[in-house]
């Protein structure tokens, strides 16, 4: 089925080739945006024709089938489909600054018409342009590029241009947001505040001129989003900072977009917003969400459906490395399984709650990558564990107690106040940052301040609080702690330290703990408390592990529901703490060395082989 798809789209080549030259350029092929039998059908040029991302996305579809078959018989095909996209973006594209741009273009976005630099349609060419040089090697070697360099005219010096445009894309990137920028302008336009838009007027483009639309910053549906499951993975922080301001302005008028959106929450590790995006895919048609169901099914939509779950929850990637699968298990569910063609073998895969079970139904023992490891399948069943390559720590409540010098200088304060404040009142200022705790003393109190007259209390809160943090010493560290840390070193598992607070530094240096941990995230580092994402994700990034093989150590009920939104697993210290608020509860630290013997034990041994299961 799918190499008959792919032969649909090789036998309209040359139709594509005449598109190009129809649009002006003298090399390459165009992939019409919509077409039956080559030519572009699509009317209304700038959401249709312009869409030259076209390209990269059958491009893509080229060589997922090359990963998943390593079908030599169709090698050739594969590499004139790619140069031939790679030739046009070489023609549409030029070099400024040292950098390969293309204007003038439509991305996934349908609201947001012929724009410079979209960062969609420049991640994905630029994988057609070194994806078009990688598999002209491979076909090299298998001696079919000079029969293709005779039938196409490609040669050396013409890869070359593609791997040098490839290698120096330019994708637009926000430093301020800390996001990838979906055009040059996107951001440049003023934000339209989905929320005031009557819900009658929805889908936009059924009630508004395009135009009208065109100026604001508002998105049909996925489009950097889809960049970052298909072509460029950035860092787990830039990709979550992007996901988060571009849910903000997506009205997923597209059938095509819950999908996406689920599968790259999965793949951020929040589960739950992934899982309510699950449902709305699948319910575009079972609940006849868009009133059109009577028209016919959305059948690509059903194809997003099944790609929710291996690529969404099963975190299912192919490409020139292989296969990997990062399964999650959602809450709720107590496991579910796929099954997978990769290579001539076929592969049965059953999530569970500790990763998942594989097996190899039929065919040749293949090696593929789940999680960060290399596993061998055969035709026994093998369990593999997520592992634990990385550690986060609190500081107060769980590295040592500051609690009661908070309680003191908060009660200091709420004196001066006339605002009553006890223990249970306190209970809500873990985690959460001075500014916030001020705004729940005045609330609580029925007062107002002004910013000049927040600053200095909370100013006057922290003196108090660091004049009280003079008596800290070494014996301050709460029990196990320090066994916990070095049994973490001996196993070479690295350990950050993430606070909220302010004075983080000069609690470890009272402490005397400054080297004993591989980063430190503390307020100064960042813009949000818990449960904020940013801190967590920037303590894994500091030492070098997805979050999602992290362990987060926490006292708090906010700081454990920030881990579990990115599918970290955690560990809660303190009897208050409400039950399963955390994978594992510890009253105190008096255990938390073995508590990490016991994770390390459990997760990061050996995969474990079971006889199968034939009934």
């Amino acid at each position: 089925m799918a190499r008959k798809l792919l032969d649909y789209r090789y036998e309209h080549l040359d139709a594509a080739r005449a598109h190009a030259r129809m649009l002006g350029h003298d090399r390459g092929a165009l992939y019409p945006w919509r077409t039956i039998a080559g030519s572009e059908c699509s009317s209304y040029y700038p959401s249709g024709s312009a869409q030259y991302h076209i390209n990269a996305d059958i491009a893509h579809a080229f060589c997922q089938y090359w990963y998943a078959t390593r079908d030599e018989s169709f090698l050739a095909r594969v590499c004139e489909v790619l140069v031939e996209t790679a030739r046009l973006y070489l023609d549409v594209g030029h070099m400024k600054d040292g950098l390969f741009r293309i204007e003038g273009v439509t991305g996934p976005d349908e609201y947001t018409c012929i724009v410079d630099n979209n960062y969609y349609t420049n991640a994905g060419a630029a994988n057609t342009f070194l994806e078009a040089c990688s598999l002209c090697r491979t076909l090299e070697e298998k001696g079919g590029f000079a029969a293709l360099s005779e039938r196409i005219g490609v040669t050396k010096e013409e890869l070359a241009a593609f791997f040098e445009a490839g290698s120096r894309m330019y994708l637009p990137m926000d430093e301020k947001l800390g996001i990838c920028k979906q055009d040059d302008t996107f951001l440049n336009k003023k934000r339209w505040n989905l929320e005031e838009i009557p819900p009658e007027n929805f889908p936009l483009l059924m009630h508004y001129h395009p135009l009208y639309i065109n100026r604001r910053q508002v998105c049909k549906q996925a489009d950097t989003v889809l960049a970052h499951f298909l072509y460029r993975e950035e860092s787990p922080l830039i990709m979550q900072r992007s996901y988060d301001y571009y849910e903000g302005v997506t009205t997923h008028d597209s059938s095509l977009s819950a999908c996406v959106f689920s599968m790259m929450a999965a793949r951020l590790g929040n589960l739950p917003l992934a899982m309510r995006y699950f449902e709305a895919t699948v319910g575009i048609d079972i609940e006849d969400q868009s009133g059109n169901t009577r028209d016919g099914l959305h059948i690509a939509n059903m194809g997003g459906a099944y790609l929710s779950i291996i690529a969404g929850f099963g975190g299912m990637r192919l490409n020139r490395d292989g296969l990997r699968l990062f399964p999650l298990l959602p809450a709720g569910w107590q496991k579910y399984a796929f099954s997978l063609s990769y290579l001539g073998s076929r592969i049965s895969v059953s999530v569970n709650a500790e990763g998942c079970a594989l097996r190899l139904l039929e065919g040749p023992e293949q090696e593929v990558t789940v999680f960060d490891r290399r596993v061998r399948l055969t035709r026994t069943e093998t369990q593999i564990d997520r592992p634990v390559r990385g550690v986060i720590f609190d500081l107060d409540g769980v590295i040592t107690d500051t609690a009661r010098f908070h309680y003191a200088a908060w009660k200091q304060i709420a004196d001066e106040l006339n605002i009553p404040f006890d223990e249970k009142f306190n209970e809500r200022f873990k985690g959460v940052s001075r500014a916030q705790c001020l705004e729940l003393l005045l609330e609580a109190g029925g007062q107002k301040r002004t910013p000049e007259e927040k600053t200095a209390l909370t100013n006057r809160k922290n003196a108090y609080y660091v004049e009280a943090l003079s008596t800290l010493t070494r014996s301050d560290i709460l029990p196990d702690v320090l066994e916990a840390l070095s049994f973490l070193r001996e196993k070479k598992i690295p350990c950050a330290l993430f606070s909220v607070s302010k004075n983080t530094g000069i609690i470890l240096d009272k402490l005397s703990l400054k080297g004993e941990f591989d980063a430190v995230v503390d307020g100064t580092d960042i813009a949000h408390s818990k449960p904020h994402f940013e801190g967590y994700l920037l303590a894994a990034e500091r030492i070098g592990v997805d979050p999602r093989l992290c362990v987060m150590v926490e006292d708090a009920e906010a700081g454990l529901a920030g881990a579990r939104l990115l599918s970290m697993r955690t560990v809660g210290i303190g009897a208050k703490l409400p039950s399963g608020s955390a994978d594992c509860g510890l009253p105190d630290t008096t255990a938390l060395r073995a508590t990490m013997e016991e994770l390390i034990r459990k997760h990061n041994s050996e995969p474990a082989v079971r006889q199968p299961n034939l009934k």
